[in-house]
C-alpha cells in the first residue's frame, strides 16, 4: 500500500521499517551526532550492508547485542548478523512501537516436504503400565 511517508526517506530506521523483522549485516559501528541545533548529541550508529538507513543504538539494545554477540566491543560486531523487530514498550508512560535486536533465528530441523508423509503413529501396548506425567 502506498504512504506519503515515502516522499519523506529517513536517515534512521525505525519501528514501522521493522515490520516484518530484518536480517541485517552489520557494515559498520561509530558515533555521529544526531539531532540539530543546540540538541546534538553524539551517538552510537550501526549501518548495515542491506539498508542505507543507520540505526541509532539505546542501551537496552547494546546490551542485547552484548549478550547475542558476546561481546561489548562494537569493532567486533562489524560482519555479524542480527534481526531487528518491531515491538511494543513502555516509554514515558505510553506504549510505543521501538525496535529490539534479537538473534537471527536458526532452523532446528528440515522442513518437511509436502510429497513426504509422517511417521505412521505406533499403537500402544495394551499392558503398558507407563506412568504419563503431565
Amino acid at each position: 500500500m502506498p504512504s506519503y511517508k515515502s516522499a519523506f526517506p529517513s536517515r534512521w530506521l525505525k519501528a514501522d521499517d521493522c515490520h516484518p523483522p530484518l536480517i541485517l549485516e552489520v557494515k559498520s559501528v561509530g558515533f555521529e551526532d544526531i539531532g540539530s541545533g543546540t540538541n546534538v548529541e553524539r551517538k552510537l550508529v550501526l549501518h548495515f550492508v542491506e539498508r542505507e538507513q543507520g540505526w541509532v543504538l539505546n542501551k537496552t539494545n547494546g546490551d542485547l547485542l552484548e549478550n547475542i554477540l558476546g561481546t561489548d566491543d562494537y569493532d567486533e560486531w562489524v560482519g555479524a548478523r542480527i534481526c531487528l523487530g518491531s515491538t511494543k514498550v513502555h516509554f514515558q508512560n505510553k506504549l510505543v512501537d521501538a525496535i529490539r535486536v534479537q538473534p537471527v533465528p536458526t532452523r532446528k530441523s528440515r522442513p518437511r516436504s509436502a510429497s513426504s508423509t509422517p511417521p505412521a503413529a505406533t499403537p500402544p501396548e495394551e499392558n503398558d503400565d507407563t506412568e504419563i506425567e503431565f
